[in-house]
């Protein structure tokens, strides 16, 4: 300790029975010990008052190779400025070897207060009609943000240009004919590790065949690994542009193909927590009539803190998280209805609140209703709750029915289904299967992609075909559908999810 820092040095363990440290860049649990080994720096000293983590400065993981199978990590903290309201300080992880692992500049820990701990777990436990509901609001670039100018992407340095369609190809290649700095190519003919001499990429996604949605992921993955792994030096961003995968307002998304491609964005917002000195990751949404003109000028930024990510309609749109004010009627369940992943906890949960609801149905009607109206199936993978979802399961287990399927498999899902039918018409389908295998995008390989698209995208597309083949006039009360904030906020490590 000087008088300006003081200095901690502290081993952290993983230490726990049946607890792997596998499939993370660090343990949750290590990961939260390295910043509280401040702790530590109050032994012995007349503290008062409690500090709890108030945010980062910025994050760096600096062994590219996978460390999470390590047991254990040295942490040095040097605490840089310790005032009554706060403490800040860095934070470095190394190896037994001493080899640095990841660095953390500028941790906050903030002062509070005991009824500001209260009021915070009271907020957590509260009622369903007090929740806040989000989403995600497009507003005219003009005002509300800086303004976006547009510029002549060709005129930009050398560049490249690739899209999954030929015609697209096509027309983007006669688009830019007049300048001698751009080549297109397809991107089974490229050479990833030959991009050094271009300034910029633009990606063009509008193929509407299903299987190009595995394939144009796989390939943009394979573009950031390398140009994260490369590093270019003249390289200034990648622009990936979509088709109407943002529905910016309602009805956009009426009549138009499945978004197929939307996935892109959730990739690229982990990509830039991942990678935030990394070249600029651009995302640019085209309306449902593909206008291929308007790549020509985009809003190029022209600093780190520029827009990222706009929708081109007739105006320059942008998105922001706003609380909705949407209001939230009462759910009235009648009949047969299917949830996928159904013996998982987000299943058993909504199973038992379908059968919560079917009994207030049945009240209200004062036995009109006929006993059992309210049925609900469950699809199930393997056909067997986890360990942990079983005391959920026997609960339930009288009242719903258990069928064994794999979504991702068409022709699987499709017999369930049908049986499922036979049942009685299907009013509702909640889609609570997924699947998480967490990877940095640096270390993603194909498999690790394709098993998390699957009872997601592929999954979604399955019940949709199903439900059309065996119940085609029936219309649906519900169709649910889960996403993640990852998608939103871009969870690093969550990039394929």
């Amino acid at each position: 300790e000087t008088e300006t820092s003081s200095e901690v040095l502290g081993l952290l363990e993983l230490d726990f029975p049946g607890v792997k440290n596998v499939g993370y860049i660090m343990h949750p649990a290590l990961l939260d010990g390295t910043i509280h080994i401040l702790a530590t720096a109050s032994i012995g000293k007349n503290v008062s008052g409690l500090k709890i983590f108030g945010g980062v400065g910025k994050v760096m993981v600096v062994k590219k190779d996978n460390f999470s199978k390590l047991s254990r990590y040295w942490v040095h903290m040097q605490i840089t400025e310790s005032l009554e309201a706060s403490q800040t300080f860095n934070v470095t992880v190394t190896a037994d070897d001493g080899s640095v692992l990841m660095i953390m500049e500028d941790v906050v820990f903030r002062a509070v207060k005991p009824e500001q701990i209260q009021m915070a777990i009271a907020a957590q436990g509260a009622r369903d009609d007090e929740q806040k509901l989000y989403e995600v609001q497009w507003f005219d670039a003009s005002e509300a943000s800086e303004a976006l100018d547009r510029s002549d992407l060709f005129a930009q340095g050398e560049g490249l240009i690739v899209s999954d369609t030929p015609e697209s190809l096509l027309a983007l290649s006669t688009l830019s004919k007049g300048s001698k700095s751009v080549t297109c190519a397809k991107a089974q003919d490229l050479d990833l590790s030959k991009l050094d001499t271009f300034e910029w990429i633009l990606n063009v996604s509008s193929n509407n065949e299903r299987k190009s949605l595995a394939e144009n992921l796989l390939f943009v993955v394979k573009l950031l690994q390398s140009l994260a792994k490369a590093r270019h030096p003249k390289f200034q961003c990648l622009i990936l542009a979509t088709n109407n995968t943002q529905a910016v307002k309602v009805g956009d998304m009426s009549g138009a193909s499945c978004p197929l491609h939307a996935s892109l964005w959730g990739l690229a917002r982990a990509f830039r927590n991942e990678h935030p000195n990394q070249p600029r990751v651009l995302c640019f949404d085209l309306g449902c009539k593909l206008n291929l003109t308007e790549l020509q000028h985009l809003p190029l930024p022209s600093t780190a803190e520029a827009e990222a990510e706009v929708a081109l309609r007739s105006t320059l749109l942008v998105p922001r998280l706003q609380e909705a004010n949407h209001e939230v009627g009462d759910v009235s369940v009648n009949g047969n209805h299917v949830i996928t992943g159904g013996l998982g906890a987000l299943g058993l949960m909504f199973a038992s609140w379908l059968l919560e609801k079917g009994k207030g149905t049945k009240a209200k009607k004062a036995g009109k209703t006929k006993e059992g109206e309210v049925k609900v199936a469950l699809i199930s993978r393997s056909g067997k709750p986890p360990a942990d979802c079983q005391v959920a399961y026997r609960r339930l287990a009288s009242k719903v029915s258990v069928h064994k399927a794999d979504i991702s498999d068409a022709k699987d899902l499709s017999q369930a289904m049908q049986t499922i039918c036979k049942l009685g018409p299907i009013k509702g389908i909640i889609h609570a299967a997924g699947m998480l295998d967490d990877h940095m995008i640096a270390d993603l390989k194909d498999s690790h992609i394709t098993s998390v698209l699957a009872p997601k995208a592929a999954g979604t597309m399955n019940l949709n075909d199903a439900l059309l083949t065996h119940q085609p006039k029936t219309e649906l009360d519900m169709f649910v559908l889960f996403s993640s904030v990852a998608s939103l906020l871009g969870t690093p490590a969550q990039g394929n999810y």
